[in-house]
Parts: C-alpha cells; structure tokens; sequence
C-alpha cells in the first residue's frame, strides 16, 4: 500500500469515529459550501475533500471547488504520480474558505 493510499484510509477511518457533541453523519449540513485551492507548485495537485476526489489543480493556478457542505472539511492532495503529497488538512467551511498548496 503506498503512502498516500495508507494517509487516505488513515483520513477515512478518523472521519468515520464519532466525536463527542459532533453531528450524526446522515444529518444535511445546511448550505453549501466553497473551498479555493490555491497551487503554488510546479505539479498538477489532484484534490480530494472528506476522502473523495473532486479534480485537480494546474500548476501555478487556483480553482474554487463549490458545493461541499458547511463545516469541518478534510482536504487531501498529491500529484499525479504521488511524488508529493499534502494533508490531511482541516479547512472550516462556512461558506467560503482556501487552502495554499506549497512544496
């Protein structure tokens, strides 16, 4: 199992632990939610968020994923080769928020 494959089941397996005063995972969060990816690498970085790939980022530009849900957001990226990985990373997400990809 490769490093970032390990990370990704580390990252699902503590999204899936209840914690104390937390809502249950079948609640809708209310609203919706935008988190902008800002690439600062030479490497396309391919984004996941809560364990799940939404799409990646070109090298050098940034792109605004809509339509997460509000809250606590985990955010995860490697390159396309798994040279690099980033995250997990916490994001608070009420209604906007960003996340800078740096080597």
């Amino acid at each position: 199992m490769s490093i970032p494959a390990f990370l990704l089941a580390a990252l699902l397996a503590a999204a899936a632990s209840p914690k104390p005063g937390a809502t249950p995972a079948a609640a809708p969060r209310k609203g919706g939610c935008e988190v902008r990816v800002n690439n600062r690498t030479s490497y396309r970085v391919l984004v996941h968020f809560d364990g799940v790939y939404w799409g990646w980022v070109s090298p050098q530009h940034s792109f605004a994923f809509t339509g997460l849900s509000r809250g606590t957001v985990i955010a995860y990226g490697t390159t396309q080769f798994a040279e690099f990985f980033w995250g997990p990373q916490p994001l608070k997400c009420e209604g906007t928020a960003s996340w800078d990809v740096t080597l």
